[in-house]
């Protein structure tokens, strides 16, 4: 096994926010210092650091643009990409630029997030046991996955021959598995994985031959590959003054699970404040609104979600979605009201932390798997200010609940590494 000095430092190269902040998070909770960056200069040092290009919205030529220059930021440190555990976005056309850009002999592709209910067999992703093209995921409004197949996919996106080591081999162990590797002539190879065990076999496969060989994956492979890396005890932190004010949960997604989150929360106490999708043309004007409908529960320390669950425009405007949504969190910041933000969707996170000018996320600890809780670093902030952010389509039926709570009564414990998360 690897030491820390071998491995770090780290960077993780998400194409979103939530995809840096999930796959950072497996670091974290080894009780390594980890941050996302929001900024471009990348000069917090630390021993992981996670960036998003924000690509995942972009046509596949504006992706491949912005990603290239990003990446030469980040030589001279081991690379995780973080790719969609669904595989939406411009996955294929941007391994094809990492291939152009670093000096690696092939990257090892593996989606699976046991946890999260995704896993590869065959070279075929399920999802929560339906193959992906049967999933929720087949009517995602920018990204519609009509087919299951990753080798296929990869290929038609990239244009790169992309090999596929099964799960057989897989569970051979470490060494065998690496011999499989390294007899493939292809530079994308997707490796099978039903089991957190199976995505170890493959972290310890790529750390035997070397820096060379890219890492890519989800939470799933991350949490793998950090576990390589010794635990350290983490530092206590705490947020005075949560449990008197109410949190806000902002909801920018239409995925089945968050709407059952979002009525789940209700039914506990929590105020909905529904986006007007006839007014959102007006951002501004439907900002002010939400805000101060929002303002009136939060005052009386009671929670608030911002809810565009059931808004149309999320499948067509999502951009106006979230610059509403973010907008009504800046004008929500300033009346101090506010515990704690959860946040979900799209581009929500990304959105709220440019409006609120958010130049780093402390990542702290997990509510459930893959979905972080953090801290908020931006100027005109409290010191510490607690974030929960998580994937549309993640979590369980009450971790909206779970965020909440712990948005009021946030604290870390001293050891970071121990999983919480159950």
């Amino acid at each position: 096994m690897k030491t820390a000095g071998e491995l770090l430092p780290i960077s993780v190269l998400a194409d979103d926010l939530t995809g840096a902040m999930d796959t950072g998070l497996q670091f974290a909770q080894r009780g390594i210092e980890t941050v996302v960056q929001l900024h471009s200069d990348l000069a917090h040092v630390a021993p992981v650091v996670a960036v998003s290009s924000e690509t995942r919205e972009l046509a596949p030529s504006a992706a491949t643009q912005r990603l290239r220059p990003l990446i030469s930021l980040l030589r001279g440190r081991r690379i995780f990409r973080k790719i969609d555990s669904t595989l939406r976005g411009n996955v294929g056309f941007e391994l094809r630029v990492l291939l152009e850009e670093l000096a690696v002999r092939a990257i090892v592709v593996s989606p699976a997030f046991p946890q999260g209910g995704r896993i590869v067999e065959d070279g075929l992703l399920r999802v929560e046991d339906r193959p992906l093209d049967q999933s929720a995921f087949r009517a995602d409004p920018r990204w519609p996955m009509t087919q299951s197949d990753i080798c296929s996919y990869l290929m038609q996106q990239s244009g790169t021959e992309t090999g596929l080591v099964p799960l057989a081999l897989v569970r051979q162990g470490p060494q065998q598995l690496a011999g499989a590797l390294e007899s493939k002539r292809c530079r994308v190879i997707v490796v099978d994985a039903v089991t957190d065990a199976d995505l170890r076999n493959t972290a310890q496969a790529i750390e035997l031959l070397g820096p060379a060989w890219l890492p890519c994956g989800s939470a799933g492979l991350a949490q793998a590959w950090a576990q390589l890396l010794p635990a350290r005890s983490a530092t206590k932190v705490t947020f005075p003054g949560a449990a008197q004010r109410g949190a806000l949960a902002v909801v920018g997604t239409r995925h089945p699970a968050a709407r059952e989150q979002v009525r789940r929360a209700c039914a506990t106490g929590m105020a909905r404040v529904p986006l007007n999708s006839d007014a959102v043309f007006e951002p501004a004007r439907e900002a002010a609104r939400m805000a101060e409908a929002a303002l009136r529960h939060l005052n009386s320390g009671g929670d608030a979600a911002l809810d565009a669950t059931e808004s149309p425009l999320v499948a067509g405007g999502a951009g106006l979605v979230a610059d509403t949504l973010a907008e009504a969190v800046r004008l929500l910041m300033q009346s101090r009201a506010v515990a704690g933000l959860f946040l979900t969707g799209g581009e929500i996170a990304v959105r709220v932390c440019q409006a609120l000018k958010v130049r780093t996320l402390r990542l702290l600890q997990a509510i459930e798997p893959g979905i972080p809780a953090a801290q908020l670093c931006a100027p005109r902030l409290e010191d510490r200010f607690p974030v929960v952010t998580k994937a549309g389509g993640f979590g369980s039926p009450d971790v909206l609940i779970k965020s909440l709570n712990w948005l009021h009564r946030p604290e870390v414990l001293e050891n970071a590494s121990t999983d919480r998360s159950a």
